[in-house]
């Protein structure tokens, strides 16, 4: 039996909340190539036009700090956690 390692993380982050349908219909078209390889999906559809009457905001979010941790079991059966730190700095 294979035990596959609890993952976690955290952060903090500053949020913006991007209303301006200019900026939303790129990033949208961007994500949904990304995530749906064309635009001429019935979602990426969905996406744009929504976008474009500006019935859908963007969350743009700026991260300051985050860390990230791995927790498994030692030879003992005993849980140990790595913590993994990142730092940013504007």
């Amino acid at each position: 039996m294979r035990i596959h390692p609890i993952r976690g993380v955290k952060g903090r982050d500053i949020a913006t909340i991007i209303e301006d349908p200019k900026r939303i219909v790129p990033q949208g078209d961007k994500i949904s190539l990304k995530y749906l390889g064309t635009l001429d999906h019935p979602i990426a559809k969905m996406i744009s036009d929504l976008s474009e009457k500006g019935e859908v905001v963007l969350v743009e979010i700026s991260p300051k700090f985050f860390s990230t941790w791995i927790m498994v079991k030692c030879s003992y059966g005993l849980p140990i956690t790595m913590l993994f730190s990142f730092l940013w700095f504007n």
